[in-house]
């Protein structure tokens, strides 16, 4: 049996019925509004098709995407939703609806307050998500999706108070909502290599209402009008990647054992920046940090070689428990963590080019955390337009030292015409196997899910 420690399915259900679907479009058009307002009705519908490139040449992703974007100003703000209607082909033919948004905006002087979910991105990472935590993303396709197509709204209350070219905004949540991760079942599940001879099963963490799930972020963002912007961010927050707690089962039926890895979050308090510095008319240096006071992490009291030749008689089943302690909670700990980023933008030959560099690192290291001390990570990101920007370039890659593996994408867009636009790329992963019981996020899983892809969009 081969799990993953790292990540686990998330059950999560955001698709809504029809009826509940279409009540925000329903609601947008009864409501008063000034003499001068306007109704929009704006979206796109995408067409997106990836061949694998190994082995049986499967098509991994075929699906219709069909975006709809409705906002009505009222005399006080604004009023917008907007939703999917979602057809994976390659999986099933019933269609999800997917509400990604539903707020309200409203306008009082120096004030902007928005209630609703919505929609809330910090952060200046290419490959990576530092201080950009507050907004889920639906990984359940991975990077098959458009990066402006992962992400859905929370339910919050956002107060933003414009001081000139500065602003200082403040995000209330009541209910925490980590990332949407693919099901143990999917192509897409980030499986590592470790052969137990148990099977293990996974548990999607308890999220209710409390007032210790509470959540709130501020943000200060101080533009000045030549060469320095700096975000300052504190918040008290879970962060979206969970931890797994260990649990061995003793003659679960019909089993003799087995493994229970369940999702386990935290609320710690955080603190970090993000800030662009230009240097030349030419040269940017950017730079991104968030320090996490208590975040999870897996810890387990024994090696992978403790499995080797696992007994099925009584005698050496309970000498395994013994030694392995797993009947507590030991296998979660808590402990300060930082994650920072540092890089710079350049121009070369008419191309953007965009290099940094990541360090994970964990402070009152322990030697039973799965995860390393150090984990340090590169991005580079070139982007480049021709024809009058009719026709645009852009090659992403992220690579990965410790384990020594990468992913790579390249694509080629081009504006066929007003509204409609087509897209030719790859996806490639690769690198080195990582070793049993790996603690770290590794592309080397998805070395069978590289592919050739096309995307066919129009907007209106």
């Amino acid at each position: 049996m081969r799990i993953n420690i790292q990540f686990s399915s998330l059950s999560l259900c955001l698709g809504i019925s029809p009826f509940a679907c279409l009540m925000p479009v329903f609601f947008l058009f009864l409501l008063p509004v000034n003499s001068l307002a306007q109704t929009e009705l704006r979206g796109n519908f995408q067409n997106y098709t990836a061949l694998q490139t190994t082995d049986d040449y499967d098509f991994i992703a075929i699906r219709n995407r069909l975006q709809l974007q409705f906002g009505r100003s009222a005399n006080f703000g604004r009023f917008y939703a907007e939703k999917d209607i979602l057809q994976r082909y390659h999986e099933s033919v019933e269609p999800e609806l997917f509400l990604r948004e539903l707020y309200i905006d409203w306008y009082a002087g120096d004030y902007d307050i928005r209630i609703g979910k919505q929609k809330v991105i910090w952060g200046r990472s290419d490959a990576a998500f530092v201080t950009d935590i507050l907004t889920p993303l639906d990984l359940r396709e991975f990077v098959t999706d458009d990066p402006a197509d992962i992400r859905f709204g929370i339910p919050a209350i956002s107060v933003e108070r414009y001081f000139g070219l500065n602003s200082l905004q403040l995000v209330l949540n009541p209910i925490f909502q980590p990332h949407l991760l693919p099901d143990q079942d999917s192509r897409w599940f980030p499986v590592l290599q470790a052969d137990l001879p148990l099977e293990v099963h996974f548990e999607d963490s308890e999220r209710k209402l409390s007032a210790r799930n509470f959540q709130f972020a501020a943000q200060y963002r101080w533009r000045t009008p030549s060469r320095l912007d700096l975000d300052l961010m504190i918040m008290r927050w879970a962060y979206p990647v969970p931890a797994f707690s260990v649990n061995l089962e003793v003659f679960d039926f019909p089993d003799l054992t087995s493994l229970t890895l369940q999702e386990n979050y935290h609320p710690s308090l955080m603190a970090g920046f993000s800030g662009s510095l230009r240097l030349t008319d030419n040269f940017y240096v950017e730079s991104e940090t968030l320090f996490v006071n208590q975040r999870l992490f897996t810890s387990l009291p024994f090696s992978p070689g403790l499995f080797d030749g696992f007994p099925a008689n009584l005698p050496a089943l309970l000498d395994l428990i013994q030694n392995a302690n797993f009947l507590n909670n030991d296998s979660i700990v808590k402990k300060p963590w930082l994650h920072s980023m540092a890089g710079l933008q350049t121009e070369i030959f008419s191309t953007t080019v965009r290099a940094q560099a990541h360090l994970e690192f964990i402070f009152n290291y322990d030697e039973d955390i799965l995860s390393e001390e150090y984990f340090p990570y590169f991005s580079l990101l070139a982007t480049r337009s021709f024809m009058r920007d009719r026709m645009q370039l852009i090659a992403l890659t992220r690579y990965q030292p410790e384990g020594e593996d990468f992913w790579f994408q390249f694509q080629a867009n081009y504006e066929l015409a007003d509204g409609f636009e087509f897209s030719l790329g790859t996806n490639l992963f690769g690198g080195n196997e990582p070793p049993d019981l790996y603690g770290h996020f590794s592309f080397y899983p998805f070395r069978k899910n590289s592919s050739l892809f096309t995307r066919f969009a129009y907007y209106f």
